[in-house]
């Protein structure tokens, strides 16, 4: 086993919301100062991947801290291990590891899983990245990978085992919904047009085709935005190259808080994001955080919702204020 170092722990300041109210302070008090944790790279030698699962049998031992969230049940494992034994058997001489039960989702895989692809970059000797193969469906998969050439991968069925002669397992860059600094800003930098395009069209990413959260006076909405020169996408009929190009292009990103708004990780630096939150949340605040990390102006509209879960939470926009938010942008960016 060999472990190398990539970053030391570190302090994490960001950047205050361009509008912040004072009564709203306690909204992201506790994410303006996070330590972030060192960052590694572990290689292993002969290795058993089964289902979501890496175990060395000469050791005895599994390796969850690099497949999943949350600790899973050992005596689950352990079983999964002894029936992997009677499973077919594929040999894989060097690979890479990088995703947990969370990284299928957009989100994740893009702000959790693609960092750890750059980590295990570092120690990339031939090696091929491995994934499960319920990745495959999800186009966004593949068609981001070949901005970080890994334009190949190996997708493996949860019904057979592989052995890895090698493989590298990257740490995670930071906790879900935060982001090792250095790290995003080059991923950023992958995906960036060259030369750098300059950014000119103001996007708002409608959530109307979306299977929950969505806002309620969506027409009004839409309605006062177009006065302001915003166009209306949905980005569930675009692919990801097209999704990037548009992003490329764009000074201001708004949208109701969802996956859209990770987006934001493929526009120039400087750019100004504009999130309309559920009333009263201080929980859900990955995309203040994200805005601040690259480098992003963050301004936000709080909106009263039909529920307190963020995450199933419909709403109505109050449309004087987000009138106002728009004037003061207005006001920024001329």
């Amino acid at each position: 086993m060999e472990k190398k170092q990539i970053s030391a722990v570190h302090t994490n300041v960001r950047t205050l919301p361009k509008n912040l109210a004072e009564a709203d302070k306690h909204l992201f008090a506790h994410e303006l100062s996070k330590q972030m944790p060192a960052v590694h790279l572990l290689t292993l030698k002969n290795v058993d991947v089964f289902d979501a699962y890496i175990f060395q049998k000469s050791k005895l031992k599994f390796y969850f801290a690099y497949t999943h969230n949350q600790m899973p049940s050992r005596k689950e494992a352990y079983k999964k291990a002894l029936f992997s034994a009677l499973k077919p058997v594929k040999k894989v001489e060097k690979a890479i590891w990088i995703v947990d039960n969370w990284s299928s989702v957009y989100f994740h895989w893009l702000t959790d899983a693609l960092p750890r692809l750059l980590v295990a970059s570092e120690g990339r000797q031939g090696h091929i990245l491995i994934l499960p193969k319920e990745y495959a469906r999800y186009s966004y998969v593949t068609e981001s990978l070949k901005y970080l050439d890994f334009a190949d991968c190996l997708f493996f069925d949860g019904q057979e085992r592989l052995f890895v002669k090698q493989i590298l397992l990257p740490s995670h860059t930071a906790s879900t919904g935060n982001y090792h600094r250095e790290i995003i800003g080059k991923l950023r930098d992958k995906f960036l047009a060259m030369p750098p395009k300059i950014p000119t069209r103001k996007i708002y990413i409608s959530r109307q085709k979306a299977q929950k959260r969505k806002i309620i006076n969506e027409i009004a909405v839409t309605d006062l935005l177009a006065k302001y020169d915003f166009e209306t996408h949905f980005f569930e009929d675009y692919d990801f190259d097209q999704q990037l190009v548009l992003m490329q292009e764009t000074k201001v990103l708004l949208s109701l808080h969802g996956s859209g708004l990770t987006n934001m990780l493929f526009m120039p630096r400087d750019g100004q994001i504009v999130e309309l939150r559920n009333q009263g949340d201080s929980q859900n605040n990955c995309f203040f955080s994200l805005a601040s990390d690259l480098g992003h102006s963050y301004y936000y509209l709080l909106n009263e919702g039909d529920s307190q879960d963020t995450h199933f939470v419909n709403v109505t926009v109050n449309i004087q204020a987000l009138e106002e938010l728009l004037q003061t942008l207005e006001a920024k960016i001329l």
